[in-house]
């Protein structure tokens, strides 16, 4: 039996498994694949804040990255160097690399078992596997948003509008690749509509993707066709589009904070607990943070419902002001690309602010009201120039 039955070896999984075992906390680690990250799906970038959280091995690096190059809907590109390099990374090796930290402290791991159910008890919990039984005295869940283990401890906290289907091809990186081959690049795209495009540069490739609504999921290949299509030129510079070399698909959730991811005896992490990025759909930074938390929380071995509402607290005390804006801002420039276009064209320095300090720094976590406030004027402002300048997308 073990103390912490931790489910999933994602960046989320891993991280608290480490930080449980550092501890001292018997900690058992289910893996469903053969190995972390086989299947997982990720853009691959990682900000200078999730450097900062993770400290990567060198040798898992497939490139440093100095910031951003937002393409607006009219193709204008805006670069945004913050000083402070970011990274791009594979997930396989990533989510390996934190894996071996787990089991370095300490942890178990066992691969290719699957948790189909868990089971909550006066005593204890039951996490039942395609291997056997699994015991403990509690239970975190950080096996993805597509599993079903969140809901049914959780309750439905993925709202269906709010989830995305993300899908992206590796393609070549151009030999003679330039300057623009140092930046994450973001895509506003008409060919997209309500969603975003992205190119992760890496070491012999280049990452290109799109996410859009769940609703639209079934589309999500000729969306990407046409993106393509759109942005061919500009792609070109980049990467070589006729040597595709991977495809893969994923369903990410881009809501807001959720009530409530604690009961009696569990918590779920990363994105199993929605906690992702709206705008942005970075993940990897908000799993490492909330495996961090659940394992202090978890440390104190009172497993009560009462004492593991502290890791609620401390997740919204992180995130959720953040979580909200970020949401508001989805909300309001995916769907009006006009204004979206003005805000990047004609407010350079507030474009880099918000991108600096809410996505790649990610120093904004609790805004004051006169911040808040200025987002919604700068919005306003740009809505209305926008439509006085005539700008059609």
């Amino acid at each position: 039996m073990h103390d912490i039955i931790v489910v999933g070896a994602g960046p989320a999984g891993s991280s608290c498994a480490r930080q449980l075992a550092k501890r001292g906390i018997k900690t058992l680690l289910l893996e469903r694949d053969s190995f972390p990250g086989e299947k997982n799906v990720c853009g691959g970038l990682l900000t200078s804040a999730d450097l900062k959280e993770l400290r990567p091995d060198a040798r898992i690096v497939q490139r440093y990255l100095d910031g951003f190059i937002v393409h607006s809907p009219l193709h204008n590109k805006i670069t945004a160097k913050f000083g402070k390099v970011g990274a791009s990374v594979n997930r396989n090796q990533l989510d390996s690399w934190l894996a071996e930290l787990a089991v370095s402290a300490g942890a178990e791991l066992r691969v290719n078992t699957t948790a189909e159910s868990i089971e909550i008890g006066n005593s204890g919990v039951v996490v039942k596997t395609t291997s056997g039984e699994e015991r403990g005295d509690a239970v975190v869940v950080a096996s993805g948003a597509t599993s079903h283990l969140s809901r049914s401890l959780f309750g439905d906290i993925f709202p269906k509008q709010d989830m995305a289907m993300c899908f992206q091809i590796d393609y070549k990186l151009k030999e003679d690749e330039g300057e623009d081959a140092k930046y994450f690049h973001a895509y506003y795209s008409k060919s997209i509509g309500y969603g975003l495009g992205w190119l992760t540069p890496k070491k012999n490739v280049g990452t290109l993707g799109i996410g859009v609504p769940i609703m639209q999921g079934n589309a999500v290949k000729a969306i990407f066709k046409n993106f393509i299509g759109e942005y061919e030129p500009v792609l070109r510079e980049v990467i070589d589009m006729d040597k595709p070399v991977k495809r893969e698909a994923a369903v990410v959730p881009l809501s807001t904070v959720p009530k409530k991811v604690f009961r009696e005896r569990a918590l779920g992490i990363g994105d199993s607990a929605n906690l992702v990025n709206p705008f942005s759909g970075d993940g990897v930074y908000y799993a490492t943070l909330s495996g961090r938390i659940a394992a202090d929380v978890l440390s104190n071995r009172d497993y009560s419902e009462e004492a593991l509402s502290q890791y609620q607290e401390r997740i919204n005390a992180e995130c959720k002001e953040a979580f909200d804006c970020c949401y508001a801002f989805q909300k309001s420039t995916f769907s009006d690309l006009a204004t979206t276009e003005y805000m990047l064209t004609h407010d350079h320095e507030s474009t880099r602010t918000f991108l600096r300090d809410w996505i790649w720094d990610k120093t904004m976590t609790k805004p004051t009201l006169s911040e808040k406030a200025g987002m919604m004027a700068g919005y306003a402002k740009a809505k209305l120039m926008s439509r006085l300048t005539g700008i059609s997308v």
